[in-house]
């Protein structure tokens, strides 16, 4: 399929279904073939026999309202992507797919809600980790710390403290946290604690 040889694929997929009828993730790949030929009637029939045979699935239920979005689907779309962000709420196309939907119903204090939260969302993923003060101006660590959790609950977060601030350190600890670094701090000790985050993002993503 990557290869864009889709009559090919599509021949070795259906060779394969006589033996494995009640295969979800068959039906997902003639979904996407017929997606990416543009028969989006044949791709929504598909998709939905996938969900009839594995209805849990977040990315199915996105691409179903991928679909419907495309066909003008607005309602049925929207909540399809809602199911779809209800068992994943982390993915940020997720939420730009349903602010699509709510743009073309004419809802567009809603569709700007879910495009702020797509942002937002993105945002956060592509962090290795974060590094945050307990004590800043405006806006407090352990405010922050709570913030960037709900967005991302992954997200390696590593603590600054100062000897004044323990009981904010270790209520950031059971929030979370995966460290601290007591001021004043070194430049190995930020560049140690950079490349443990990078290594457990890179172990998160493997496990995914």
């Amino acid at each position: 399929i990557d290869d864009k040889e889709y009559d090919e694929a599509m021949k070795y997929i259906k060779k394969v279904m006589i033996e494995h009828e009640n295969c979800a993730s068959i039906y997902n790949s003639i979904a996407r073939i017929y997606y990416r030929l543009k028969n989006l009637s044949e791709a929504l029939s598909a998709i939905e026999k996938y969900l009839e045979l594995d209805n849990n699935k977040a990315e199915a239920h996105y691409f179903r309202g991928l679909i419907l979005n495309d066909l003008q689907n607005y309602e049925e779309a929207k909540n399809s992507i809602y199911t779809s962000i209800r068992l994943n709420p982390t993915v940020a196309k997720y939420y730009s797919q349903m602010a699509r939907s709510y743009q073309g119903l004419g809802e567009y204090e809603n569709a700007f809600l879910y495009s702020k939260e797509a942002i937002e969302i993105d945002m956060v993923n592509e962090l290795d980790g974060v590094i945050l003060d307990i004590v800043m101006p405006e806006v407090g660590g352990i405010e922050a710390l709570q913030a960037i959790r709900e967005l991302s609950p992954d997200v390696p977060i590593v603590m600054l403290s100062s000897a004044g601030t323990p009981q904010k350190l270790m209520q950031c600890l059971k929030m979370g946290a995966i460290d601290f670094i007591n001021k004043p701090y070194t430049k190995e000790q930020i560049v140690q604690t950079v490349d443990r985050m990078r290594k457990l993002k890179a172990k998160r993503l493997k496990g995914n």
